[in-house]
């Protein structure tokens, strides 16, 4: 009877925890995967994955409202990270979260910084505007062959700076360029030819803008443009505000300084005794927080986080540290390139962060060492 009794006991053990871990399944199953609380109110239609409406749409607002750089930003699922079509996650919002979507999302979206004099914001680029009556890649092999016919200088003709303008020609010439090229690699290497022959013919006028901006013109995916644009304010940085006529700088927001860098501008302004006490500490602040991005040379601000910095205007990924694209030598918390990582490299510590609240006491002595 004992034998019976506990075979019983077992089955009915059995079956009571099959049924429980059925009901615990079919509890989640119908459960936001947000909050894990809620009943589920709809499924996506490309992933399935469910969700609560609060807690999705609460979802969808916050990336929108974090979506401010120049790329269009695609909703993903919070599960799978599957593309949302637009068309299901805006059911799902205000019209206000749309709206703001809309605005910031457009493609061909321009680059704007505002005069440091009147605060107008001015636009370097604006393809929305772009003549397409003009052909701009004929209008450019127009200027290259103009800028060729007016240097007179005698023996010039075999000149490297005139090869690499008849090369550039010949790329505009023969279309088959753009099946080994893409249009931001023909860009640079038509600039570098237009400034080896700037360099060498001082004398005659400089058609690097001009053409620089009619093959901004070309037709071209949004993408692209992105890519074109920022090539154009990392070679172009200086700019005439459309109100006042203000000439300033793009990369940094003060006033235009052709033979220095930002950061050397603004330590000369620390200089100026005539500098009002807050602008001096804006400077200040600016320079001990503000680096310039690698790919578009904007200076971007961090004030905390960690090494990984994603320019929130070209989309580029590097280290604030080191100033080198994004790799795994960079460490989240400790740059292999650093001062400090040096030191442990040089003592034979590994590259390990501490416990967090607690202090890196190999770190410290090896500070006090070397």
């Amino acid at each position: 009877m004992a034998l019976s009794y506990t075979q019983d006991s077992e089955d009915q053990y059995t079956e009571d925890s099959d049924e429980f871990e059925e009901e615990e399944m079919n509890y989640w199953l119908q459960r936001c995967s947000i909050c894990f609380d809620a009943r589920l109110e709809l499924c996506l239609e490309l992933c399935r994955d469910q969700f609560c409406q609060e807690c999705f749409g609460l979802y969808v607002t916050e990336v929108v409202k974090s979506s401010w750089g120049l790329g269009v930003t695609q909703i993903q699922c919070p599960v799978c990270q599957r593309t949302v079509p637009k068309s299901e996650w805006s059911k799902y919002v205000s019209p206000a979260v749309l709206e703001h979507y809309n605005k910031f999302n457009q493609p061909y979206r321009s680059y704007t910084r505002a005069c440091p004099c009147c605060e107008t914001e001015n636009k370097p680029l604006d393809y929305t505007k772009r003549n397409k009556d003009v052909n701009h890649l004929y209008a450019s092999y127009k200027l290259l062959k103009d800028s060729l016919g007016s240097c007179t200088q005698e023996g010039h003709t075999e000149h490297p700076s005139h090869e690499d303008i008849r090369h550039a020609t010949w790329m505009i010439e023969n279309p088959s360029w753009s099946q080994n090229n893409t249009l931001p690699e023909i860009y640079e290497h038509l600039l570098n030819a237009i400034k080896k022959f700037d360099l060498h013919h001082p004398h005659l006028p400089s058609v690097g803008t001009t053409i620089a901006e009619h093959l901004c013109q070309t037709n071209m995916s949004s993408d692209t443009w992105r890519t074109i644009q920022f090539t154009h304010i990392r070679n172009f940085p200086d700019i005439t505000c459309s109100k006042c006529n203000t000439d300033f700088c793009l990369q940094c927001g003060e006033d235009k300084h052709a033979s220095q860098s930002c950061e050397d501008n603004m330590r000369n302004k620390l200089e100026d005794s005539q500098l009002s006490v807050d602008l001096a500490k804006t400077i200040e602040w600016k320079l001990e927080n503000s680096r310039r991005c690698p790919n578009c040379s904007i200076m971007i601000h961090r004030d905390e986080g960690c090494n990984k910095v994603d320019c929130s205007l070209c989309g580029f990924s590097f280290c604030w540290m080191c100033q080198l694209p994004w790799s795994p030598d960079c460490g989240f918390y400790r740059c292999s390139s650093s001062p400090d990582s040096q030191i442990m490299e040089k003592a034979g510590i590994a590259h390990t962060k501490a416990e967090l609240g607690v202090p890196n006491v190999h770190a410290l002595r090896q500070r006090s060492i070397y």
